[in-house]
């Protein structure tokens, strides 16, 4: 900050309350530019409730609800649009999710300061507020954090199944390049639908040994041909493509023991954010390989889904002893 600026607050010996730097601390940055490009413009937000809050968090919760509200009816009182999404805050009792403009959300967080010097000057015994990360020093007056009920806005970020990659978000590839770790000598339970042993993901390593007596059918399957392992044929499919995720590796170099080509099909549902009805979109992604979390891992099949996907209780009960017991 500027010098000026500090002069500017500490005037007359009153530490004036600056927004942006209660911007640039209680508004996350990818929102902040957000708002800096397009004030006007209305973002889906989640505000993360105080866990410090002096009331406790349903008062916090309550009284950011009620701060919504006053926020719009100064800066937008015409826009019906904007608002707290009462069915998906209802589900959550830490987050309020809402649509508000970036003017709206400065407002919101100004009242929020202002509440908070308010209850400040009333509380008789002022005490240091709990420690959550760095959240002491996001109000930049640490005595008014137990005050503030809001503790962050975020944007509500869209997300996108991520079929092809889950192993760069979780950073298992990093993990395989500086450790090697690959899965070597480390079995997977997998208690689901059931495994296609011949799937060709495993072939390679031979994550799926058929001869093994671990693999356990609890659901009874039907027409399970003859010699064959049922906790092996996976009808469903469910407990392959899970399989897949935790092992195995396949690479398109045309041999036999691999596929020619390989392609993943991602589906995402749109429409529900302009209030359309909502249509499935798919696309084709060629792959040249694909590899698990632990590519070399072995792999049991725990069977308790049947062929619709369906289970009882006891038969993960069962699967579950089986698993502890080897």
């Amino acid at each position: 900050m500027a010098a000026s600026d500090r002069q500017g607050q500490e005037e007359d010996g009153i530490r004036r309350f600056d927004p942006r730097i209660l911007d640039r601390s209680v508004i996350a940055i990818p929102l902040l530019e957000a708002i800096s490009r397009d004030e006007n413009q209305v973002h889906a937000v989640i505000i993360d409730v105080n866990l410090d809050y002096d009331e406790g968090r349903d008062a916090g919760r309550k009284w950011i609800r009620e701060a919504i509200k006053n926020a719009i009816a100064i800066i937008a009182p015409s826009d019906g649009k904007q608002g707290v999404r009462e069915k998906k805050s209802d589900l959550s009792n830490q987050y309020i999710f809402a649509r508000l403009s970036g003017k709206v959300i400065r407002e919101l967080v100004r009242l929020d300061v202002e509440h908070a010097g308010s209850e400040a000057k009333m509380a008789k015994k002022p005490r240091q507020p709990k420690k959550r990360g760095k959240a002491s020093a996001q109000s930049g007056t640490p005595a008014l954090y137990r005050f503030r009920a809001i503790y962050r806005i975020w944007p509500d970020f869209k997300i996108s199944p991520c079929i092809t990659k889950s192993l760069a978000t979780v950073k298992a590839d990093a993990a395989q390049t500086s450790f090697c770790a690959h899965g070597v000598d480390i079995t997977w339970a997998i208690m689901d639908s059931g495994i296609d042993a011949n799937h060709p993901h495993f072939v390679r390593h031979g994550n799926v040994d058929p001869t093994s007596p671990l693999h356990a059918d609890f659901t009874d399957t039907p027409n399970v041909p003859k010699g064959g392992n049922a906790a092996l044929i996976d009808r469903f499919g469910h407990g392959t493509h899970v399989a897949g995720i935790v092992a195995g590796e396949q690479l398109a170099d045309g041999t036999k023991a691999q596929a020619q080509k390989m392609r993943a099909v991602t589906r995402s549902v749109k429409g529900y954010e302009d209030g359309d009805s909502p249509a499935v979109e798919t696309r084709e992604v060629v792959l040249n390989s694909i590899r698990g979390m632990a590519p070399r891992s072995r792999l049991v099949s725990l069977k308790v889904l049947d062929d619709s996907g369906q289970r009882m209780l006891g038969c993960k009960s069962q699967s579950t002893i089986q698993a502890t017991r080897n």
